[in-house]
């Protein structure tokens, strides 16, 4: 991919640097995201929403092991 051209002027003077790679790998994040939700998963706050409860439980049965 061919850098793109920066009209002469002020800007021109700007040096555009990649993104940094973040150092928290996916399996991380998922493994940060179990524990958070582990404090807000209560029989207390469980509400049913008929079919969105089955796939709700399909997405945490995918996530959750």
């Amino acid at each position: 991919m061919a850098p793109i051209p920066i009209p002469p002027g002020p800007r021109s003077r700007i040096r555009l640097q990649p993104p940094r790679r973040r150092s928290r790998t996916l399996a991380a994040i998922l493994t940060e995201i179990k524990k958070a939700r582990a404090t807000f998963d209560t029989s207390e706050t469980h509400k049913s929403f008929g079919v969105y409860e089955q796939v709700q439980a399909r997405v945490n049965a995918n996530y959750d092991n």
